[in-house]
């Protein structure tokens, strides 16, 4: 059977490079450890040569600071011409008659929110009908109370003044 036939070999993996090392002068087969008490016992005021490649990168780093300098500059002297600021974004309105597309879920739920504000409008001008016809009733009943009022004085004051005046 297929299942269990021979399995294939691992192919090897490939090992990563060293990491970089500078070169640095080396001084004939002696050993670090050795190299290092060398350079105690060495006279401090002799330094060792520079290796070429650091030298040969020297004039390749001005070279990089005058672009730099010079692209700083030109930045300057663009903000410096900026004077105003940007006006403000104005607002964008769509065209007449352009077509809008709307994901149809999306379109179900604003139209059932929309017929849910307007049932909460009808219902709140409802209220204030209502509100509007008790306070008219209201009125009405306060103005009649008046008239009763004003009929009761007119009749004391009719009779008072058929009276003669008493002793007071």
């Amino acid at each position: 059977m297929g299942l269990f036939s021979k399995k294939k070999s691992a192919e090897p993996i490939p090992r990563p490079n060293p990491p970089f090392m500078p070169t640095q002068p080396s001084v004939g087969n002696i050993p670090l450890k050795d190299q290092l008490n060398i350079s105690k016992s060495m006279d401090s005021s002799k330094l060792p040569p520079l290796p070429t490649d650091i030298i040969s990168e020297k004039p390749q780093i001005n070279e990089k600071m005058n672009d730099v300098d010079n692209k700083m500059n030109k930045l300057d002297n663009r903000l410096s011409q900026i004077d105003s600021p940007l006006p403000a974004p104005k607002a964008i309105s769509p065209k007449p008659g352009a077509k809008v597309f709307i994901r149809i879920d999306k379109y179900t739920e604003i139209i059932n929110t929309i017929n849910n504000m307007e049932s909460k409008i009808n219902e709140l001008k409802n209220a204030v009908n209502k509100i509007n016809d008790l306070r008219n009733a209201e009125q009405q009943l306060v103005d009649s109370w008046n008239k009763l009022v004003e009929e009761a004085q007119a009749k004391v004051n009719d009779v008072s003044s058929k009276l003669p005046p008493a002793n007071r």
